[in-house]
């Protein structure tokens, strides 16, 4: 408030062309001092206020910075600690990186996510990111759950092995192979056995 008091009353002096006005008949030298000496006063104070309006915001910052970098450092510390209930596992620079990106394309401002240094926040940050990239990995996969075309058959098929089904085969092979009375006797003794009419 009292710089743009300042500055106020400054530009009221700022419109003015001394030099002109020392040339005016109707204005004094005394006059044109005085009113020199208001505007410098004026400028002056300007000056000063604004000065010591920096000097207190620079103050102000370096406390900031100092405060920040001090929980900072206690937030790498809470954040590394495997006993922690805030400890992120693997904690790194590039892990605090990593969150900043995802932050800034998750549409936080760039301004606020670099000021973020409270582990409680840092560690819900690495929990959306987390389930962020969860999200994205899995894929759903649709199940088609209509049954599948089922053949009704009265046959079930011969087992491979040792049973009737395997030996009216076998007997088949050596009727085709001799030809002899004794094989087609026996083949036809397998298959009566096994029940096939063909």
């Amino acid at each position: 408030m009292l710089v743009k008091r300042a500055e106020a009353k400054a530009n009221q002096y700022r419109q003015f062309n001394f030099l002109a006005l020392a040339k005016d008949p109707n204005i004094s030298a005394e006059e044109l001092t005085a009113l020199q000496d208001e505007a410098g006063r004026a400028f002056e104070e300007e000056r000063f206020l604004k000065a010591e309006l920096n000097n207190f915001v620079g103050a102000v910052q370096q406390q900031q910075r100092e405060v920040l970098a001090k929980t900072a450092a206690e937030t790498v510390k809470v954040l590394s600690d495997p006993k922690s209930p805030l400890h992120i596992e693997g904690w790194s620079e590039k892990t605090y990186d990593d969150l900043r990106s995802f932050a800034i394309s998750e549409g936080v401002d760039k301004s606020i996510v670099n000021n973020v240094v409270d582990a409680p926040i840092i560690k819900l940050m690495h929990m959306a990111m987390l389930y962020k990239r969860g999200a994205t990995k899995v894929a759903t996969v649709k199940v088609d759950k209509t049954p599948k075309k089922i053949v009704k058959t009265s046959n079930t098929p011969a087992p491979q092995g040792n049973g009737k089904p395997a030996k009216a085969k076998q007997a088949m092979t050596a009727l085709r192979q001799k030809g002899s009375v004794d094989n087609a006797a026996a083949a036809f003794m397998a298959r009566w056995d096994t029940g096939d009419e063909d």
